[in-house]
């Protein structure tokens, strides 16, 4: 028995994107609809949007992440990743002070720390002296561990 095309992952995904995007009901749309988060117009026929899905490297287990996390669904700004890249993708903190993502400063110190989750596994480091010089060094470990996944 062949599966209705509503009943799929993919299909899901695409309502769901849409959803974020246009339905001011979804306790989402404020992160995307919201911040003027929109779908390109081809990406509104499904059949468009799952070819370009299976010619960029769906699968069920990826999630959809937009590279410019303040631009459109569209196929330019956006790709198949795992769930933890997707969370390296996110935009900086409303609360955060530095101006750099995943860069606190140490209320006692002064000192500027970072910390990066990947996959499970949190990864700090304390006593740079600016927000920016511990930046840097979040970029470089970001770097380290995806080399070694």
């Amino acid at each position: 028995m062949k599966k209705r095309v509503s009943a799929t992952k993919l299909y899901r995904l695409w309502e769901s994107i849409k959803a974020r995007c246009y339905n001011s009901k979804r306790k989402d749309y404020p992160n995307y609809g919201g911040r003027g988060i929109t779908v390109c117009k081809e990406w509104f026929c499904f059949d468009v949007f799952k070819n370009w899905a299976l010619e960029n490297g769906y699968n069920p287990g990826l999630e959809i992440d937009r590279i410019n996390n303040d631009g459109i669904y569209c196929p330019d700004n956006c790709r198949f990743v795992t769930h933890s890249e997707n969370n390296r993708n996110k935009r900086i903190r409303r609360d955060n002070t530095t101006g750099y993502k995943g860069v606190t400063r140490h209320k006692q110190t002064g000192k500027y720390n970072y910390e990066i989750q990947i996959d499970g596994i949190r990864y700090r480091k304390s006593g740079f002296l600016t927000a920016k010089e511990a930046y840097n060094a979040r970029l470089v470990k970001v770097e380290q561990i995806k080399s070694m996944l």
